[in-house]
């Protein structure tokens, strides 16, 4: 089942398996933390600055698990002369004190490397172009697959869910998923492509 909220993340709640979200780069650590906890869940998977995952792991009782790096290949339009042009992102992971980790690379097959039944290859960088965008802070939908599908998790949130990535991605897995949205444009195409789906 996939649901679709066209709110505030804040004006929300729910107990879920994983929140997995994107949120601005530009929102404080400490606001992030005050979205985050309108929510039940065990496991957090963030696309994020470093800034937030340090401030998470500083302000929050958070285990931190893992950190990979998503390559965008070509740099952000930076409009600010004080700081550097984006060329990536980070991939984290945390989990709740005492709650065993939902990851398991062997549960997503990757064709584009060599894996055997002792070594399933699983990326520390994903190189992830932006293709075929129809919002611009979109994100690749395989590598988006690639991350849900590797979790063992039946219901998801994205508090972030601009036109839906995530949703795809736990249809493609079959998992259940709240996507929330408070942008009106972003929340169009989003609601299109699950009703083209027959999926709201």
């Amino acid at each position: 089942m996939i649901k679709l909220i066209n709110d505030n993340a804040k004006n929300n709640s729910g107990r879920f398996d994983l929140l997995f979200t994107d949120p601005p780069f530009e929102m404080s650590g400490s606001d992030l933390l005050s979205v985050l906890n309108c929510y039940g869940y065990d496991h957090l998977l963030l696309i994020c600055s470093a800034h937030q995952m340090l401030d998470l792991y500083k302000l929050s009782d958070l285990d931190f698990a893992w950190q990979m790096v998503l390559d965008f290949k070509t740099p952000t339009k930076n409009r600010s002369y004080a700081q550097p042009h984006i060329l990536h992102a980070n991939i984290a992971y945390f989990r709740k004190k005492g709650v065993k980790s939902a990851f398991d690379r062997r549960k997503v097959v990757r064709q584009d490397h060599y894996s055997d039944s002792d070594n399933h290859y699983y990326p520390s960088i994903f190189h992830a172009p932006k293709n075929n965008m129809q919002y611009k802070y979109q994100k690749n939908q395989a590598m988006i697959d690639d991350l849900l599908g590797a979790f063992d998790v039946q219901t998801v949130c994205d508090p972030f869910a601009g036109s839906g990535t995530t949703g795809l991605a736990a249809l493609e897995h079959g998992m259940d998923c709240t996507l929330i949205e408070q942008c009106a444009d972003a929340f169009a195409i989003m609601q299109s492509n699950f009703q083209m789906l027959g999926e709201v």
